[in-house]
């Protein structure tokens, strides 16, 4: 569905529990994919798999297929599978679909607008011990990959030119 007038976008753009509720089903089902995504990882022997280049083209790997996730359902038809449950889809501000140009600046401007959360957790988890230095970047990772579709200050519609709107009732 493709809005024509500002006056009609203003009125349909998403709201935070709504966009909530979808990335908390997105979130689901991207961590079930990364788990198979993760099944040959303990084929790797153990020194092999605690090097710092084993463990830094794994994270590259989440981060790259988590953007591809994304990616793919935002330029395909408009929505991730959470978006098509809570009846949202995403354009540009022009009207027109994204293209993987939008859903790159998209992704990762969320991304980095989700940083400080991400940081905070995994200092609080060192300070206590949870976790030690050499766990701490994978961590990181964790935290703020799954968020591209998240909130934080919408800088990620605003810098992609993109917006999140509510598809009508049939």
């Amino acid at each position: 569905m493709i809005l024509t007038t500002k006056t009609e976008m203003e009125l349909q753009t998403a709201g935070l529990a709504r966009r909530l509720a979808a990335i908390t089903y997105d979130i689901l089902l991207l961590t079930g994919v990364l788990f198979v995504l993760a099944l040959p990882i303990p084929l790797i022997d153990e020194a092999t798999r605690t090097t710092w280049w084993v463990q830094l083209s794994i994270q590259f790997t989440v981060l790259g297929f988590s953007f591809f996730f994304f990616g793919w359902f935002w330029t395909r038809n408009g929505q991730t599978l959470g978006m098509r449950a809570w009846r949202m889809t995403i354009q540009c501000n022009n009207g027109k679909p994204l293209m993987w140009r939008e859903a790159f600046i998209r992704y990762f401007v969320a991304l980095l607008s989700w940083l400080p959360v991400g940081l905070i957790a995994c200092w609080v988890l060192m300070e206590i011990g949870h976790i030690d230095n050499s766990n701490y970047a994978f961590l990181l990772l964790v935290f703020i990959v799954p968020v591209p579709v998240a909130i934080a200050l919408r800088w990620h519609d605003r810098l992609s030119q993109t917006r999140m709107i509510v598809v009508p009732k049939p």
